[in-house]
């Protein structure tokens, strides 16, 4: 071995074994194949289901919307007295003033005031429905009125500032 060369390394060539039909194409679908990732996707979180379901909830109470003032009967008269007529507007200010006063900011509850034809309409609403209402005539004669829909909502609240926005400005008659 002096002369330089190297020794050769022998090359082997292996031959495929004789392979069935079927046993050939299993081994080409496993080479082929690729693993499936195992994914899971979450489709709903419980904040989502949470907000859906309060959104539905919403739904469903301002579809079943309470009754109008137009419909008779459909309030109960809680209380009602009897103010100076120059008092009316002081009267359904004041109304206005204890109806805001009587929730808490955080709650979706709405007071309003109207002036109508010959009164003064101050009523409390909840999603576009109305709970209480008032009616102060421009005559002096007040009314409150309740919803059967304020059972979902406390209004003792607008029954304690109707009584004393009354003691304050009742007639003196």
């Amino acid at each position: 071995m002096s002369s330089g060369h190297r020794p050769r390394k022998s090359l082997r060539i292996l031959r495929p074994q004789a392979m069935s039909c079927s046993t050939a194409a299993a081994a080409h679908r496993r080479r082929l194949s690729v693993p499936k990732p195992n994914l899971k996707i979450e489709i709903m979180t419980p904040n989502l289901t949470t907000s859906i379901l309060a959104s539905i909830v919403c739904l469903c109470l301002s579809a079943c919307a309470g009754p109008t003032r137009d419909e008779p009967g459909a309030f109960t008269v809680l209380a009602e007295g009897v103010v100076a007529n120059s008092n009316a507007p002081a009267f359904a200010d004041c109304l206005l003033d204890g109806f805001d006063k009587a929730h808490y900011a955080l709650t979706i509850v709405n007071v309003r005031q109207q002036r109508r034809a010959d009164s003064f309409r101050v009523e409390t609403t909840s999603h576009s429905t109305v709970m209480v209402s008032a009616d102060v005539f421009d005559d002096g004669r007040v009314r409150l009125y309740e919803s059967p829909q304020a059972a979902l909502l406390n209004t003792s609240g607008e029954r304690e500032a109707f009584q004393r926005c009354l003691e304050r400005y009742r007639s003196k008659v």
